[in-house]
């Protein structure tokens, strides 16, 4: 099976979205306010400051359905961090 979708959801009020790679992952947390660097909570979910406890930032590759199949490598958790940090600092 080939995994090719990173499935994200911002928080308790998002819905689950749709990517095709770690760029657009970064971009669209940017846009959605996360600022910090992120840090894993779970097997599938990311903590940055905006997103605590509850309120976490779904991020993993899965199917059609948004069901997981794996969690980002760290490889993969840090080039989001990387993308991420390099948007924050250019709208800053």
């Amino acid at each position: 099976m080939t995994i090719t979708t990173l499935w994200v959801r911002a928080g308790d009020g998002d819905n689950y979205n749709a990517f095709a790679g770690l760029q657009e992952v970064a971009e669209y947390l940017a846009e959605m306010g996360a600022t910090g660097l992120l840090e894993w909570c779970n097997e599938y979910g990311v903590t940055s400051a905006e997103y605590r406890g509850h309120n976490y930032i779904s991020l993993f590759w899965g199917d059609d359905n948004a069901r997981p199949i794996r969690s980002l490598t760290n490889e993969e958790h840090n080039r989001v961090n990387l993308s991420l940090e390099a948007i924050v600092d250019c709208e800053g």
